[in-house]
């Protein structure tokens, strides 16, 4: 699914969804929002590959999670970036308000929820959320280049990482 310039979508999910070999593309200015009661599973690959958001070296747009059911990302690339973006430049950033989210990314680069440039705004709330790093260089969230500006709230959080700088 790819999203064009200046697009908003709602994605209302049931039962369980799956997609493999690519994500979702929310390009800069776009806007996507996936709510509802089911299930997504996002499983991309490549040389530079994302779950949902855009590549390494791209802008990112707005990401609203607010279904009840569970997320989960796997990302296996050289650089990897399972919810979020390359650059983030304007917007609401990325907001999860409830359900479950997995992300895992096995990379060299990776990026679990956030962006590599940008001070990108991230709220997680009322979730339970596990992140698996196994990547040279990694962040679990947040920006690997600006300004750190995420809120939790309610929420369980685990995260484990491998690698060099993670």
């Amino acid at each position: 699914v790819e999203l064009g310039k200046d697009s908003k979508l709602t994605i209302v999910l049931e039962d369980g969804n799956v997609f493999n070999k690519a994500g979702i593309l929310v390009p800069d200015s776009a806007s996507l929002t996936i709510e509802g009661t089911g299930d997504l599973k996002i499983k991309s690959q490549g040389i530079q590959s994302y779950g949902i958001g855009n590549n390494w070296d791209s802008g990112v747009g707005d990401i609203t999670w607010a279904s009840t059911g569970t997320l989960e990302i796997l990302v296996e690339a050289d650089e990897a970036i399972a919810m979020g973006g390359g650059i983030y430049r304007k917007g609401k950033g990325i907001q999860i308000h409830s359900g479950t989210v997995k992300l895992t990314v096995a990379s060299m680069r990776s990026v679990a929820l956030g962006s590599v440039q940008g001070d990108i705004p991230i709220v997680v709330e009322n979730c339970n959320m596990s992140i698996n790093l196994n990547s040279d260089h990694s962040v679990g969230i947040g920006a690997i280049g600006g300004v750190q500006n995420t809120h939790i709230y309610r929420s369980n959080i685990y995260i484990d990482g491998a690698g060099s700088f993670v």
